[in-house]
């Protein structure tokens, strides 16, 4: 009954492939798979959604292994992060960035120091509903 409860989810710029967060997120992203239902996931900038969208396929295809024998089981469906038409136009620096992180949407660095500036809500994922009994 609790997984019937929504319709779907949307993540705005969840950042759960940056290395602070990403261990705090899988149990969520753990019940949500459950659901079946649609996620729409946003993300601040081309650095951050190139390192959500590698979290997304490893560990949606880490749960398809898990679930390879049982037969009613779909593939996810998603493509890449694209451009948002409603993404702000305000921009700051990421303060969590490591010196080795490139820095802005075309994925170069600037210099020396690396600064990671991000807009809200820069990039948009549509990850359709997957159907696994269970998610462990």
């Amino acid at each position: 009954e609790l997984l019937n409860k929504w319709d779907g989810f949307i993540l705005f710029n969840p950042g759960i492939g940056h290395d602070h967060l990403k261990k705090a997120w899988m149990p969520t992203l753990r019940f949500i798979l459950k659901t079946n239902k649609a996620i729409i996931s946003t993300a601040h900038s081309k650095l951050d959604s190139e390192r959500d969208l590698m979290l997304w396929k490893d560990f949606i295809l880490s749960v398809h292994e898990q679930h390879q024998e049982e037969k009613e089981r779909d593939e996810c469906r998603f493509g890449d992060y694209e451009s948002n038409i409603f993404a702000s136009k305000m921009a700051f620096k990421d303060p969590f960035t490591t010196l080795n992180e490139k820095n802005d949407d075309n994925g170069s660095n600037c210099g020396g120091d690396s600064v990671h500036i991000v807009n809200p809500n820069h990039s948009i994922l549509k990850i359709h509903p997957i159907k696994i009994h269970s998610v462990k």
